[in-house]
């Protein structure tokens, strides 16, 4: 391999000529002081006048622009969880389920919500499981008499 030869001071490549624009200019920021900031590019403030009629809104956005109360950020998310549904006490649940199935099925399921009626049971044997499946017809007829008429209209079972 050949050695490598020094460069000149004549092979530099000429910086190029300087812009009539200046780099930065100094600009005052409220709380900061003076700083300097990047001049903006005839190119670049073009698009951001695109963008700012696009969207409808300035160059910058004022500082509270986007913040929002505690109180307002929780009614928003209240609204979006639809709690409309009046929901049961565990008390009422299981007293309803044990009219509903009698003391030796209670022992061994328990009705743990109903939600959109939809009964949601769980239990750990197997076999009280298969027994559910068989007499749900009667299961949703007992709830609904032990928490009002069409309260539920079907019965999930789940095991474990």
């Amino acid at each position: 391999m050949p050695p490598r030869r020094k460069k000149k001071e004549s092979d530099k490549k000429a910086p190029k000529p300087n812009d009539s624009r200046p780099r930065f200019y100094w600009d005052y920021v409220p709380g900061v002081g003076e700083r300097a900031e990047r001049s903006v590019a005839r190119a670049q403030g073009a698009v951001n006048q695109a963008r700012a009629d696009f969207y409808g809104v300035g160059d910058t956005l004022p500082s509270g622009s986007n913040m929002h109360s505690m109180q307002a950020l929780l009614a928003e998310l209240i609204d979006d969880l639809h709690l409309e549904e009046e929901e049961f006490a565990a008390e009422i649940l299981a007293r309803a389920w044990a009219k509903a199935v009698g003391p030796f099925i209670s022992g061994r399921a328990e009705l743990t919500s109903v939600s959109h009626g939809i009964a949601c049971v769980r239990t750990a044997h197997p076999t009280v499981r298969f027994e559910l499946n068989r007499l749900k017809p009667q299961i949703i007829r007992a709830l609904n008499a032990a928490l009002g008429d069409n309260t539920v209209t079907s019965v999930r079972i789940s095991h474990g």
